[in-house]
């Protein structure tokens, strides 16, 4: 069949100007496919990797903060593994445009919890020992071209006791990602929780939230149950929820994202197989007498149909892969400048659905220009007819 390329390629580029035009709009609605499943799909997979032993604890009606001693009756709680408290905040270095979190946490319960990262023993132990100081992201260390030891001068909404809004941290370490495609994720910086508790002017002794892990990740219900049942009716009521649920709950809540990709992408080639069934009609219409031709000197009548369909054949899937090849470009581009804030990418399944869509749309929009040329007279095509 492969010495039929060049006879099935030129008859592909006989009107280049038709062919481009296909081409480009197989390649933008396989580009589209590509975008929407790839997301789909990344974030499917984000929510799967979410440790099912992670729980969240925040106010219950979702605004506000808890108190600061309920970290230890938290960890008092059966089945908690270790607890942490998180009071995130942003931070501005040099201008506006120069934007951060900064976490205030307990350093070594911190590390404990957060399983994606790396950091030194060394860094932890200086981060508790120093009152001002911080642990950088790798990404924010090369961004900055910070040092360790430096000062890391920045400012924030939060206001110190002394109504200053300018914070000054000692950088005493580094944290990265373990993950290599997340390692643009590590752009926040991480302070002592005692300090900035002690240090800002308002909500002293209160926390955003409490982030703990259980021992065993099938009592997590049972767990948040009990933690829930502790303060009901106290003044600060709390909501405890598994991590990756409240993450299921948020895809949940936008709709149903596989029906309406569905849908879309349904749209989108049943318009094209008719524009591109239609092209290969119009295509055929002008190509009678060469048919013909090839059916005069030998060619089958299932021959020349097999040359068409892969002629469409070929045009789908050179269209299609150059789509989701852009599609993967813009992911990775997404990805360079923090566009999104999950790692997203093609997956094989993905690209093998992509595929066999490809075939599938070149079959469809074959079958009548091919069926055309299968029952095509050649003494009424070669004489013009």
């Amino acid at each position: 069949m492969f010495r039929f390329l060049p006879l099935v390629w030129s008859g592909l580029w006989r009107r280049p100007g038709r062919t481009t035009l296909a081409l480009v709009q197989i390649l933008l609605a396989f580009a589209l496919f590509g975008i929407l499943q790839g997301w789909q799909s990344g974030v499917s997979s984000a929510i799967a990797h979410i440790d099912a032993d992670l729980l969240l604890v925040h106010p219950r009606e979702g605004f506000g903060d808890l108190p600061r001693a309920y970290l230890e009756r938290i960890q008092q709680v059966s089945g908690v593994h270790v607890v942490n408290l998180v009071n995130p905040f942003m931070a501005t270095y040099q201008h506006p445009g120069q934007q951060f979190p900064v976490i205030a946490t307990l350093p070594r319960n911190w590390a404990q919890i957060t399983h994606d990262i790396v950091v030194a023993p060394a860094a932890l132990s200086a981060l508790e020992h120093t009152r001002t100081g911080a642990i950088v992201g790798e990404a924010l260390m090369r961004k900055y071209g910070w040092k360790i030891g430096q000062k890391l001068p920045v400012k924030s909404p939060v206001a110190q006791r002394n109504g200053s809004t300018d914070w000054t941290f000692d950088i005493v370490g580094v944290f990265r990602m373990k993950e290599t495609h997340t390692l643009g994720s590590s752009n926040s910086v991480v302070i002592n929780n005692d300090y900035y508790d002690e240090a800002r002017a308002q909500d002293r002794g209160m926390v955003t939230q409490y982030v703990l892990r259980v021992a065993d990740p099938r009592q997590a219900n049972q767990v948040a149950g009990a933690i829930d049942r502790m303060f009901d009716n106290s003044t600060y009521e709390t909501r405890t929820e598994p991590v990756r649920e409240m993450a299921q709950q948020s895809m949940r809540s936008i709709g149903d994202i596989d029906l309406v990709i569905r849908a879309i992408v349904g749209a989108v080639l049943f318009s094209l197989l008719f524009s591109i069934g239609a092209l290969l009609m119009q295509s055929v219409r002008e190509r009678s007498g060469e048919l013909a031709v090839l059916k005069a000197v030998g060619y089958s009548d299932r021959t020349v149909m097999a040359l068409l369909v892969t002629e469409a054949a070929l045009l789908c899937l050179v269209s299609a892969a150059l789509g989701l090849t852009l599609a993967s470009v813009l992911f990775w581009v997404a990805e360079q400048v923090h566009f999104w804030p999950m790692y997203i990418q093609l997956t094989a399944p993905v690209v093998a659905v992509g595929a066999g869509l490809a075939l599938l749309l070149a079959a469809l929009s074959a079958v009548l220009p091919a069926w055309r040329g299968l029952r095509l007279p050649v003494a009424r095509a070669m004489a013009g007819g």
